[in-house]
């Protein structure tokens, strides 16, 4: 045997012995391991993540060519409650909303005002009906509020059809990633209404989506036409309880 056959057993000889004597502690750092791809897989965003927490940028486009843009933060408790904080340049907070099952409270701070808006109400402001589940639909980009029927079209993707609060929502999907392309929200004259699309980046799991674009069109002569787009979207968390701060000072005003 040549000297190169005997440093390779011996070398062979003291891995298989330092196998044998460490093989627990391997097989606990293999188990730390695996949990820790486990717990990370737990972190992916789905449909039924209960808690999620949202920054990204928003830009608001009006009928007369007016932009607006600003920084916001969500914080989502499902079905339960939605939290936004808009904020201008330097980080200064000018808006913060609240949407629960009741209706939507905005917070002008800018102003030192606060205005409550019952679903009602908010439906003779924008021109359709809205509730929680709906705002939560179109901001988290799920797939469906209520038992729907799936319709597959000979060509092209299928879609889903739900009827709520006297609106028609279709949601397009894509046949191959299995996500919300478009959500189509009209109210029963098809006068109203908000049309959704969606973009992804497909290594992005942690997100409903990447961007949105929200075409809110009304041919109400009393009301407005905008654009909402939402882009640089990041996830801070994902089924982490979260706080939901909302404090009205005594020297605000209602309108």
């Amino acid at each position: 045997m040549n000297r190169k056959s005997i440093i390779y057993n011996y070398t062979f000889k003291i891995i298989i012995r330092l196998l044998s004597k460490y093989y627990l502690i391997i097989l606990l750092l293999l188990s730390f391991t695996c949990r820790k791809k486990t717990l990370l897989i737990e972190k992916i965003y789905n449909e039924n993540s209960k808690f999620i927490k949202m920054i990204g940028k928003i830009k608001l486009k009006k009928k007369n060519g007016k932009n607006l843009r600003a920084k916001f933060q969500i914080r989502i408790k499902k079905n339960k409650l939605i939290w936004i904080s808009i904020s201008a340049a330097f980080g200064i907070e000018v808006l913060r909303i609240t949407i629960t099952k009741y209706g939507v409270t905005i917070v002008n701070k800018q102003e030192k005002t606060y205005t409550y808006y019952s679903y009602k109400e908010l439906k003779d402001l924008v021109g359709f009906y809205l509730n929680l589940k709906i705002i939560q639909k179109i901001l988290l980009a799920q797939k469906k509020i209520i038992k729907g029927d799936i319709f597959n079209k000979e060509v092209g993707n299928p879609f889903i059809i739900e009827t709520i609060l006297s609106n028609n929502i279709i949601t397009n999907i894509n046949l191959n990633t299995g996500r919300v392309e478009k959500i189509l929200l009209q109210n029963k004259d098809k006068i109203n209404g908000i049309i959704s699309e969606y973009k992804y980046k497909l290594e992005n799991t942690k997100l409903p989506y990447e961007s949105v674009r929200i075409d809110v069109f009304r041919n109400d002569k009393n009301l407005d036409n905008f654009k909402v787009e939402i882009k640089n979207l990041k996830t801070i968390s994902l089924d982490e309880p979260l706080e939901f701060p909302f404090d009205l000072p005594d020297n605000y005003e209602i309108r």
